[in-house]
């Protein structure tokens, strides 16, 4: 695992980096509007000197996974933002998402620990919805799951897995009782 850390932090290194800049373009921002800095994690938060809580292949898949998220909150903040100055910012967001996507993606296929999902039966020929109960058939008649519901479930079950393990383990090292009582009331 040791030269997969290598190549990860090489290639990824470029996350901290955005995060850096996206903190320092809200720090400016808020400072502008007179608004008060919220206090995110410090060196407080962190034990620097303890071992790796997780694998390497799981930071890499959850920084894949949110990544995705991130991508998605960021366009939508994009198309309903207003002010030139956080249109820009979002913009700009959303290119680094892009990139980190395609960065841990890549790293992914290149390891081979990306998961693909299900693949489909080619139809032999299009069909029509012939009823508009079609959606409402999921709670009603059975039908066939569709091949976006079925990707959509396949990636939800993925990050379900992830979030489970990070769960887990911040569960076991937090030092605030209450904490690890509330990581461990949501696995």
């Amino acid at each position: 695992m040791a030269i997969f850390l290598d190549i990860s932090i090489t290639k990824l290194h470029i996350r901290l980096r955005y995060s850096l800049k996206h903190i320092d373009a809200l720090k400016a921002l808020f400072k502008k509007e007179k608004f008060p800095i919220p206090k995110g994690f410090t060196e407080e938060d962190v034990n620097l000197e303890a071992p790796p809580l997780f694998t390497d292949v799981l930071c890499l898949k959850s920084l894949y996974m949110m990544s995705t998220h991130g991508h998605n909150e960021m366009s939508l903040s994009f198309t309903t933002s207003l002010r030139p100055d956080i249109v820009d910012f979002y913009y700009q967001c959303n290119l680094d998402a892009m990139e980190i996507y395609k960065k841990t993606k890549d790293l992914l296929v290149s390891k081979q620990f990306y998961q693909q999902a299900p693949t489909y039966i080619t139809p032999n020929k299009v069909e029509m919805i012939g009823h508009y109960h079609y959606v409402t058939d999921v709670f009603g008649k059975q039908r066939p799951i569709n091949t976006i519901e079925s990707g959509h479930a396949y990636f939800n079950l993925n990050k379900t897995f992830i979030a489970k393990a990070m769960i887990l383990g911040f569960s076991r090292v937090s030092k605030n009782q209450n904490v690890r009582a509330l990581l461990k009331k949501s696995l």
